[in-house]
């Protein structure tokens, strides 16, 4: 559910646009280790561990552009966001695509990771990733 809700304020914050180039539980790199074509920000996350009410994820937001330029500049733009992200508690939003849940909590960010390279195309550009952890509260209706 974090990857879904940071997906959405990435959205907020008009780094892209659900379903154009923003996309929750996908890789831009194939089983195969091809690369798709398609570009923009994909955002996944794994649960480590779970405290209680609080749990904690590791996202992964992976940035796939076949300009290198455009590749540099989106890249900038996410590593700005998650070092901003998270400084304080904050609530993220579901809506519009879970108008009945509450928002979900975010409790802190205590890990950020520069940005890494996964990927070479058959061009030989460059898909990068950031990996973040996460601790949240889901929304109190969910539970």
């Amino acid at each position: 559910m974090i990857d879904i809700a940071i997906m959405l304020a990435l959205q907020d914050s008009g780094i892209g646009e659900y379903g154009k180039t923003l996309f929750v539980n996908q890789s831009p790199i194939f089983g195969s280790g091809k690369v798709s074509d398609v570009e923009g920000f994909y955002v996944t996350s794994s649960a480590i561990g779970a405290t209680a009410d609080t749990y904690q994820d590791q996202v992964t937001i992976t940035t796939r552009f076949k300009d290198s330029l455009s590749q540099s500049l989106m890249l900038a733009k996410l590593s700005e966001w998650v070092r901003n992200f998270g400084e304080e508690a904050c609530w993220l939003p579901l809506t519009p695509l879970f108008d009945d849940l509450e928002p979900l909590q975010v409790i802190g960010v205590p890990d950020r990771q520069a940005a890494t390279t996964t990927a070479v195309d058959n061009e030989g550009k460059f898909v990068k990733q950031i990996t973040f952890t996460v601790n949240y509260k889901l929304p109190k209706n969910l539970q």
